[in-house]
């Protein structure tokens, strides 16, 4: 019998493995004209600069948020006199109620406007001036004033007494508020034992007076 040489088989069969490879090809997608699934960045791609922010736009909103506070008008009170048309001693740690002269029925101070929100006030009686500021929801405030009350004096005693008054209040309308006046009252001198004992106060004390005003605008 004819016999195959081993090594002959074997190179047959790797010869034949090796057609058999060749002849076997698969079609790539990329022949047949498919899509390879990478997406082209020139066709329906979104480049962002949709979703950005313009800044002249925010440049705008600020402008015009910068005029509406320019133009909202700035509250005017009445300028001429005021009068008190209400008053009632709240607190009176001083007992020196018959003393008190400042906000009583009748009393009249001058208002005038120095700038936009602020106002002078100076009262007929004494002469004496608060500069105040309109703050917020037409509240004010007044800048602390000092003076020196003769009262002692006129019995002849030696002191003085310090008189500090704290003032803030609220308008209603233009030609209408009310104010409450807190006044702080101390003794200075040799004799203010004597003052304590004769006006029967101990200092330092206190007193508040809450007062309505209506503008003389006739």
């Amino acid at each position: 019998m004819y016999r195959i040489p081993l090594f002959c088989l074997s190179a047959c069969l790797l010869t034949a493995a090796g057609c058999a490879t060749e002849t076997y090809s698969p079609t790539s997608p990329a022949d047949e004209g498919g899509d390879d699934g990478s997406a082209d960045p020139g066709e329906g791609g979104d480049d962002g600069d949709d979703d950005q922010d313009d800044p002249q736009d925010s440049d705008d909103e600020e402008e015009e948020e910068e005029q509406q506070e320019e133009e909202e008008p700035v509250f005017e009170p009445f300028t001429g006199d005021w009068v008190v048309t209400e008053s009632d001693l709240t607190q009176d740690g001083c007992g020196l109620s018959e003393y008190v002269d400042r906000g009583e029925p009748g009393s009249v101070m001058t208002l005038e406007v120095t700038d936009p929100g602020d106002f002078e006030v100076t009262w007929s009686a004494g002469g004496e001036v608060m500069l105040c500021s309109v703050y917020d929801d037409l509240l004010y405030g007044c800048d602390t004033t000092y003076d020196t009350s003769d009262i002692a004096s006129e019995y002849g005693l030696a002191a003085d007494i310090l008189v500090q008054v704290d003032v803030e209040g609220e308008f209603t309308t233009t030609e209408e508020m009310t104010q409450s006046s807190l006044i702080t009252l101390d003794c200075e001198g040799d004799d203010c034992g004597l003052v304590s004992l004769f006006m029967g106060a101990s200092f330092p004390c206190e007193m508040m007076m809450e007062s309505t005003f209506d503008a003389q605008t006739d």
